[in-house]
């Protein structure tokens, strides 16, 4: 599913310790990935996500929303 209205920004995008989610009280969930797709990482209804403990690289954010949409965005670690 495609999420509609529910738009998030992510920020700041690099990043070498965290990443900021734009009207996070929509979210139920986050699955992160790596760039082979692999899911390493899960968080729930959240609006920052530390990303330090990753090396450095793509990863995606598969974000669920509330509304059972879903919304995948990239994010680059420093």
């Amino acid at each position: 599913m495609i999420a509609g209205n529910n738009k998030i920004e992510i920020y700041p995008n690099p990043s070498s310790d965290y990443v900021n989610l734009k009207d996070g009280k929509k979210i139920a969930k986050i699955e992160m990935s790596d760039a082979e797709g692999r899911k390493i990482a899960a968080f729930k209804e959240t609006d920052k996500i530390d990303i330090s403990e990753f090396p450095s690289g793509v990863y995606f954010l598969t974000i669920t929303f509330k509304d059972g949409k879903e919304q995948t965005k990239k994010i680059v670690k420093k």
